[in-house]
């Protein structure tokens, strides 16, 4: 009797811990499905001409649907058909620098490097400005953007503040290009991303190594939220912020479908753009359906 008792109740234990465990594992994939941390898997993969090797920037220009990449260290940026990759005009900017963010607005092109020279032209080929930020190559700025709801430009700066503050600072500066003064917009740190992070759930050393990492390499607005998304090649990271500069979410890439992304837009209809640089072949560019 005592010894089918004891059988019984390692049973009903048993039963317990299995039950107990299979809830956890509800309780985490429920916590996965309302977090991103993920993209979802692309919807196409554009492999540009092989001519173009390091697409560090990508623009949407809304009027002539087309998608505007440049390629690093080149005074031109190109006009392609975003859903083949098939370039359709080439357009000179400038003597080469080394150019890393690109941005439209109102069918006017403006080009940055990294040390802060902007160029801009528009459709008819005229330039209509040209100048250098107040800043050193030491900001470095890696991408740019417009921000249309509040008729401004966004940078991203990959280096060191203006600021010297630690973190990795987005700039604003005035879309009339009349003034080379920049302002500070957000600046973001590792210990922000790190305890986001550990506030929704429980992340490992890996992710923590890839938060200490984040260093933008390009930034755009989600047209539907607008939301600015950074994107980091370092760490493989994209962090969204509100309209205010407050931290959303933070997505991990992967860095082996997506070796060294560099470039990211939205087009007029939400689909996320994203521009890698070429590893042993061109550029290619990851378009996905977020919907």
């Amino acid at each position: 009797m005592i010894k089918q008792l004891v059988i019984f109740l390692i049973a009903c234990t048993a039963v317990s811990l299995f039950l107990s465990c299979q809830e956890g594992q509800d309780r985490n994939k429920s916590q996965e499905q309302n977090n991103s941390y993920t993209l979802p898997k692309v919807d196409t993969i554009l492999t540009l001409h092989q001519s173009i090797t390091e697409a560090s920037g990508l623009a949407y220009d809304v009027r002539n649907r087309r998608l505007l990449t440049h390629d690093d260290e080149r005074g031109h940026y190109y006009s392609m058909n975003p859903d083949k990759a098939k370039v359709k005009n080439k357009v000179i900017v400038g003597p080469n620098e080394d150019y890393e963010g690109i941005a439209w607005r109102d069918d006017v092109v403006t080009m940055i490097s990294s040390r802060g020279v902007i160029r801009s032209i528009d459709q008819q080929n005229r330039m209509k400005h040209t100048f250098s930020l107040i800043m050193t190559a030491d900001q470095n700025i890696e991408g740019m953007c417009y921000d249309r709801t509040n008729d401004q430009y966004l940078l991203a700066g990959k280096g060191t503040s203006l600021y010297k503050n630690g973190g990795k600072t987005i700039y604003s500066l005035s879309s009339s290009l009349k003034s080379n003064t920049l302002s500070e917009w957000v600046s973001i740190y590792p210990k922000t991303l790190e305890l986001f992070e550990n506030g929704r759930r429980t992340i490992g050393m890996e992710e923590k190594v890839r938060l200490d990492q984040f260093a933008p390499s390009g930034i755009a607005i989600q047209p539907s939220t607008n939301k600015v998304w950074v994107l980091s090649s370092k760490g493989h990271l994209l962090i969204i912020l509100d309209k205010d500069g407050v931290l959303q979410d933070i997505i991990y890439l992967d860095e082996k479908a997506l070796p060294k992304p560099e470039g990211i837009c939205f087009d007029d209809q939400g689909t996320l753009y994203l521009a890698t640089e070429g590893v042993n072949g061109p550029s290619r560019i990851f378009k996905y359906n977020l919907k």
